[in-house]
């Protein structure tokens, strides 16, 4: 997801369906809630009827004492994650990194390592 080849995984596995217990009749969704310390990811996974999945309710969280905050939400119903655009996201409250930067380099420092995990265990 952090490199923007979702889809292109998806269906180079077999397509969306493998991914779900029973299939998508039996599990409708993959939820999904990650922590890296103060900062949160959350997102959930739908197949399509096209054999893809569907990225939905896609949001970062920053659960730290500076500043109250809630769940940024950056949509659903779509294709790729946004997770490659925080790449070099700034602040809005300063010059330095977003949530969605620390989460961005989070994500993308294990995310070859889960892709092949899966890759092995989807066969």
């Amino acid at each position: 997801m952090a490199d923007g080849g979702f889809q292109k995984f998806v269906t180079i596995s077999g397509g969306a369906d493998g991914f779900f217990f029973n299939g998508p009749k039996e599990t409708k969704q993959i939820n999904a809630h990650l922590k890296f310390g103060r900062n949160e990811y959350r997102f959930a996974l739908q197949a399509t009827v096209v054999g893809e999945m569907a990225i939905n309710d896609e949001g970062t969280y920053y659960d730290g004492p500076q500043w109250p905050t809630s769940w940024h939400k950056w949509g659903s119903g779509k294709k790729e994650s946004d997770l490659p655009s925080w790449k070099d996201q700034k602040s809005n409250r300063g010059n330095w990194p977003s949530v969605e930067a620390h989460v961005y380099d989070a994500v993308s420092s294990w995310v070859f390592i889960m892709s092949m995990t899966l890759a092995a265990q989807h066969r």
